[in-house]
């Protein structure tokens, strides 16, 4: 009977436990929600405060971390204002995109997306990428240069939390808006280019920034 009775005891214990793990997996998850949420809001109130600092007619970058952390003098010609957020997707850029060149009147945006829209733990659709992309380019009348997103060095763990499959489809997705009268910049990254996986070391931000160049006689 007590050997009945300290069985009973274990299991409501381990239930109880899967419970508060559960219930703690669940806050922790909001937490994170939440902080990356704020983290949104204040970089988005950085790029329009920098945005009506910055001379009009000139260039905008939008994109991930991976655009943040590029340094651009210049791109064909013009100054550029690097409005990048790290962790945003595509679908995070229609209203800022809209009120950052509203606020610039730019001749050139360069549109660097993509990466964190082949993550694990996202939603992916084609179709919803290829809505929102034509969204950004097709509602301004701007001249538009599109960077793919970097090829992973799937050699490193980071690379491990992204889809690669979907990533090569997002890659092929953009080579195929040459259609739309864009100039695009094929992928950089991969072996011997990142500090992780995915970001890009000064060598591959530098081919980043070359090829970028190089679409400006497009």
């Amino acid at each position: 009977m007590k050997r009945l009775y300290y069985y009973y005891l274990a299991a409501i214990f381990s239930l109880i436990g899967m419970v508060i793990a559960a219930g703690g997996g669940y806050v922790y998850a909001r937490y994170r929600y939440a902080v990356g949420q704020d983290h949104f809001r204040v970089k988005s109130a950085v790029a329009i405060s920098q945005a009506n600092q910055f001379p009009k007619h000139q260039a905008i970058l939008i994109g991930d971390s991976i655009s943040e952390m590029q340094l651009l003098d210049n791109v064909c010609g013009l100054k550029v204002l690097n409005a990048a957020i790290g962790g945003t997707k595509i679908e995070d850029w229609p209203k800022l995109s809209e009120n950052i060149i509203e606020i610039t009147r730019p001749k050139l945006v360069i549109l660097a997306i993509g990466t964190n829209n082949a993550a694990l733990n996202v939603k992916k659709s084609i179709g919803e990428f290829n809505y929102y992309m034509s969204y950004l380019i097709d509602r301004n009348d701007t001249r538009f240069i599109i960077v793919s997103p970097p090829n992973l060095d799937v050699n490193y763990p980071g690379a491990q939390a992204f889809d690669t499959v979907y990533l090569k489809q997002i890659q092929t997705y953009i080579r195929s808006l040459s259609d739309k009268n864009v100039a695009i910049v094929p992928p950089s990254g991969g072996k011997d280019q990142t500090v992780d996986g995915v970001h890009l070391n000064l060598k591959g931000q530098q081919m980043w920034a070359a090829k970028l160049q190089s679409a400006c006689a497009y």
